[in-house]
């Protein structure tokens, strides 16, 4: 896409005449450039019958200029067809361009997006960007081209409500949300040994050991206790997960040996996985608790209360343990206990599929369980997801973001256009900067590593009263984010580069952009996005 380009129209010539078609002479030409980086020059190029120029600016900005020269010169600049005009047309979209690349902002989403991640792009605006017509919209279609197979999605937010009332689906992509809900059940509906045959939900029960657990036709009953009667079920997902064993009997009465019944979560192999315990021991006292095993080892981890269980008398009860984040939980007869894991275990338990099961540690028989559930919580989907989150709202100022901060930007997203400005009224360049410094100190203490794109939107013109102070607003947001490290959009340059400063691609009421100027933001915003999407 071909990168918008705007001819600066530096001034009117006239002055003292030099010595026509010397390009050497210093004196046929006087420039006075304004430019705060880098020094400005002129090279003069062409004969005495068609004399030239090619003005080599390090930042075209909206500066005061003046030229000397004659009017032919004047008129060989302003024309757009003539070499010179040329010239100093491709030398500015070389310098320009390089403001749309390797922006600093951009670094997070960019990457994000170019490696097929989930990302979110989040927007804080006014009324230059609510609209389907406006920039905002229009480089959210550019982004769903660039991403066919991305799942695309778009929200606008509603002052009224105070919030991002739907979702559209721009692009459905081929993008698989995470999984979330119930993977497995069963309920044991049938007859023979539980090892090999069918849940509910269509997945294969496996053993690791020589116990056995029989299906009577409503239970798994186990039948055999010798030690690592333990059977597991993939749930076919990834992530994080909780295993139920439903309506569990457990007698409490002494026996020759202890009772021990066990589920399992997280069961990534035979030597890494998670489980709770009920122990009866042999005389009849019911301790129970979370065990780990790492590489083979198993360690206690967490001891649970008191269950409330009746002495000398079968107890039916639920019995599950799940990992969520670093915390693992286990509930017994409506009673929970829970411990921490460390990162590395974290992702040892839950890089794999959610695998669970039912087992018994000891050498009792007896235990009956009704049935066995799965749930899954997938930490990622499949494909890319990207979500466009427009805070964009008409009236909107610096300070309505910040009391709204919350709401607007209510989850962490990879990148925050920062387009304000139109409606700070006379606000000073000084108050402007200071206040979206505090805006984005905000957002920065809510979302450490999200990045700031600085957008100075375009330029204003009578009859708003105002509009004088918009410019140097912009101007001064320019260099603030420069030397914040912010990424910066160069919207007013491009408008401003125009022989009208672009006030043809404005409404009559002297600041919202015609569907031209529009058109011309989006080109600005595609091509600062592609600039570093690639």
């Amino acid at each position: 896409m071909a990168l918008p380009v705007g001819v600066t129209q530096l001034g009117t010539f006239g002055g003292a005449p030099g010595e026509k078609g010397d390009p050497g002479s210093i004196d046929y030409a006087e420039v006075e450039v304004i430019a705060p980086d880098a020094e400005s020059y002129v090279e003069m190029v062409g004969t005495a019958s068609s004399r030239g120029a090619i003005f080599h600016l390090a930042r075209p900005i909206a500066s005061p200029v003046a030229v000397g020269n004659d009017v032919a010169f004047s008129e060989a600049i302003s024309t757009p067809t003539t070499e010179t005009a040329q010239a100093l047309a491709a030398r500015y979209a070389d310098v320009y361009s390089s403001q749309l690349r390797s922006d600093p902002g951009m670094s997070r989403f960019a990457g994000k997006f170019a490696m097929g991640l989930p990302c979110t792009l989040q927007i804080a605006g006014d009324s230059t960007g609510n609209d389907v017509n406006e920039w905002a919209y229009k480089l959210m279609q550019a982004i769903a081209a660039l991403a066919p197979n991305a799942r695309l999605e778009y929200q606008l937010w509603a002052d009224a409500t105070k919030n991002y009332p739907t979702t559209q689906v721009i692009q459905a992509g081929t993008y698989v949300p995470p999984f979330d809900g119930q993977a497995v059940l069963d309920t044991f509906t049938r007859t023979g040994a539980l090892a090999g045959s069918v849940a509910d939900t269509g997945q294969t029960w496996t053993t690791n050991g020589t116990g056995v657990w029989t299906l009577d036709g409503s239970k798994a009953v186990l039948t055999n206790s010798a030690v690592g009667a333990v059977h597991t079920i993939d749930s076919g997902k990834r992530g994080e997960m909780t295993s139920r064993a439903l309506a569990v009997e457990i007698d409490t009465s002494p026996g020759a040996v202890a009772k021990q019944f066990a589920v399992y979560c997280a069961y990534a192999t035979n030597s890494d996985h998670l489980w709770v315990y009920i122990n009866v021991s042999t005389t009849g006292v019911v301790t129970w608790g979370i065990f780990k095993r790492v590489g083979g080892t198993a360690a206690l981890i967490a001891t649970g209360g008191a269950l409330g269980l009746t002495p000398n008398a079968v107890n039916t009860f639920d019995v599950e343990i799940g990992i969520s984040g670093s915390t693992v939980t286990a509930i017994a007869n409506g009673v929970t206990t829970t411990t921490t894991l460390s990162a590395t275990e974290v992702e040892l338990f839950t890089s794999g599929n959610a695998r669970g099961g039912i087992g018994s540690p000891g050498a009792a028989t007896g235990f009956k369980v009704a049935g066995f559930s799965i749930h899954a919580h997938e930490l990622m989907g499949q494909g890319q997801l990207i979500r466009f989150r427009n805070g964009s709202y008409p009236g909107a100022s610096i300070a309505y973001h910040q009391t709204n901060l919350d709401a607007v930007i209510p989850t962490e997203p990879d990148v925050v256009y920062v387009s304000l400005g139109h409606n700070q009224n006379v606000m000073s360049p000084v108050n402007f900067v200071a206040a979206m410094d505090a805006y984005w100190t905000s957002v920065k203490a809510k979302y450490p590593t999200t990045k700031p794109v600085a957008v100075p939107q375009n330029p204003q013109f009578p009859p708003l009263p105002a509009a004088p102070f918009h410019a140097p607003r912009a101007a001064a947001l320019r260099a603030h984010a420069f030397e914040k490290g912010w990424g910066y959009m160069p919207v007013f340059e491009a408008f401003w580069s125009l022989p009208d400063h672009g006030q043809s691609l404005i409404m009559p009421d002297g600041v919202h952009p015609l569907d031209t100027g529009s058109q011309l933001w989006a080109d600005v915003a595609i091509a600062h996005f592609i600039g570093n999407a690639r």
